[in-house]
């Protein structure tokens, strides 16, 4: 007599956060509906954004308990929560959590909250511990959202970024670490930096073994299944959301992130040839670029770069800097192990320095008699700094930098002026 149907969106979440022998607890309850443990689209969605939040943080148990309320009989509310806490289970696991580390009961009827109303009973409730990872590392309170997709492998995917770019992937382009075609559900993560803002925030910059960039911007894209990470046996096209005419692109990617990023050139885009009002759309290889320039009824011309690329991860659309006159520019600090960065305004490039110490850093053969900004952070035992200094490059040789104590929240609204 009983149904299964799929769990509707009654989810409440609680965080509690607790320091417990140098680590914290994280505590979220699930509530379903009557007879229901399986989960809707949408709430996979959220689990999915859920999880997300606890990057940057080493799980070291995760504590799943399902519970119903008293309606029906004894032993069928036991097989029913069962299911629902084996319902979240599969869900860490898809998202390579080791199974070894989780913790499963289950109580049916037993152990209700005599405070709530019944329908508060059909419940899981999950205990996370967990380690910060990055305590000392500001950009990790910085770092911008991911935007994350759903998606089938065995049908063509499109996914449309919050900032614009649009990508492309074929039917049947994905494959596991041990070259089976992946054929199950798939998770695709994009973040999208065009905004000066945003490639700051993100601890990014323009910089090719030592060398200047100016970007048309740069993405970051992943993708895993239940089975793990996957890579691309097919060419993927993105269309790349800022809508500058910049000439002469070409691709660069970066195996890693934060201060291990370094771009890394792929191949030179062919210049197109004029097609007049029409849509100029070349065949592309791998890892080619091409700019597509169209005239739409409004005359407002269209100019965008599209990407076929085999590559996952960072992906940036860039040029070499033309430099023809250099200079060099040390920056001094009033606290210790800090992070600057150099902001140019009318070029598309952000530049990190070398460190000569914990409070000096030098920056080598910079663009001269350019208007940039100097932007530094740091934190120290959990409190923020920040300081911001406008400068003419060439002028000073030598510039100071001083902190001053404040919050991300202040931070973030102060980067929004490098995108004036």
């Amino acid at each position: 007599m009983h149904k299964y149907l799929t769990l509707s969106i009654i989810i409440i979440q609680s965080f509690i956060s607790n320091m417990l022998w140098g680590q914290n607890v994280t505590s979220k309850s699930y509530y379903f509906e009557t007879n229901q443990f399986t989960l809707s689209k949408k709430s996979l969605l959220r689990f999915s954004e859920d999880f997300n939040n606890l990057k940057g943080k080493q799980i070291t148990l995760i504590k799943i308990e399902g519970y119903t309320d008293t309606d029906g009989n004894e032993e069928f509310n036991l097989k029913l929560s069962k299911k629902r806490a084996f319902t979240i289970r599969s869900l860490f696991l898809e998202n390579g959590i080791d199974s070894s580390i989780i913790n499963l009961a289950y109580f049916g009827e037993q152990k209700p909250i005599e405070s709530l109303t019944k329908d508060k009973n059909r419940r899981v409730e999950i205990t996370i511990t967990f380690k910060e990872l990055y305590n000392e590392n500001i950009f990790n309170y910085l770092k911008k959202d991911s935007q994350l997709f759903n998606s089938n492998p065995n049908n063509k995917i499109t996914i449309i970024g919050k900032e614009g770019t649009i990508i492309n992937i074929p039917k049947n382009a994905f494959l596991r670490k041990n070259g089976v075609r992946e054929t199950d559900d798939i998770k695709i993560e994009l973040k999208e930096f065009y905004k000066k803002s945003d490639i700051v925030s993100n601890n990014l910059h323009t910089m090719s073994n030592k060398e200047i960039l100016e970007t048309a911007g740069m993405i970051y894209i992943s993708s895993k299944s239940k089975h793990g990470d996957l890579r691309l046996v097919k060419d993927m096209e993105i269309q790349f959301g800022n809508n500058k005419k910049i000439e002469s692109m070409q691709t660069f990617i970066s195996e890693e992130g934060d201060e291990k990023l370094n771009w890394i050139p792929e191949i030179t885009i062919p210049e197109p040839e004029s097609q007049g009002d029409t849509l100029i759309r070349e065949k592309a290889s791998a890892n080619q670029i091409i700019i597509n320039e169209g005239r739409l009824k409004s005359q407002q011309i269209i100019k965008y770069m599209v990407l076929k690329t085999r590559s996952l991860g960072w992906i940036n659309c860039d040029k070499f800097y033309n430099l023809r006159s250099s200079t060099s520019l040390l920056v001094k600090t009033n606290e210790e192990e800090s992070v600057v960065l150099l902001v140019f305004k009318d070029i598309n490039s952000v530049v990190n320095g070398d460190k000569v110490n914990n409070n000096m850093l030098r920056f080598e053969n910079i663009p001269k008699n350019q208007n940039a900004i100097l932007i530094c952070f740091s934190l120290k035992e959990d409190e923020f700094y920040f300081g911001l200094k406008e400068i003419t490059t060439g002028q000073n040789q030598i510039v100071e930098m001083n902190f001053q104590k404040t919050t991300i929240e202040k931070i973030k609204k102060e980067l929004l002026i490098l995108n004036n």
